[in-house]
């Protein structure tokens, strides 16, 4: 008995579907690391979390280019500076991972103007700018 014949469009929807998922993998790889990288990179100086005092609401990062990373930020006061706490994800169900980043500056919260998180590249794809209802110094 002859094996049955394999259709000629087969192994082509075979390729396109392997190429397929290994775009979708490279992309969740590459925005998994572009989204850790970002954070990274946009708080600079690391410090030690310090658990006293009330914790400061988080607010929304604006996005400055489409990106499918949200994030959060908080400012904390110190005697030492500033201490950011921030939180990005994916809403969008692209990724189920959020990463947090806790970080801080010696500037007080009335000498910081914006935060942005930015690509390994260089540009920025969130902001955050402190208002002057923020920015205890202007009041």
């Amino acid at each position: 008995m002859a094996p049955t014949p394999v259709p000629d469009t087969l192994l082509p929807r075979l390729l396109q579907a392997a190429g397929r998922e290994r775009a979708r993998r490279r992309w969740l790889t590459t925005g998994l690391g572009l989204l850790a990288a970002a954070c990274t990179i946009a708080l600079i100086v690391i410090v030690v979390p310090s658990s006293s005092g009330p914790k400061p609401a988080p607010r929304a990062m604006a996005a400055l280019v489409a990106t499918p990373v949200d994030a959060t930020i908080a400012l904390q006061p110190r005697s030492w500076g500033t201490e950011i706490h921030l939180t990005c994800w994916y809403p969008r169900g692209i990724a189920d991972r959020k990463v947090i980043f806790t970080s801080g500056t010696v500037l007080t919260e009335t000498q910081i103007k914006n935060l942005q998180i930015t690509q390994p590249n260089g540009p920025a794809i969130l902001a955050f700018g402190v208002s002057r209802l923020f920015r205890t110094a202007d009041r």
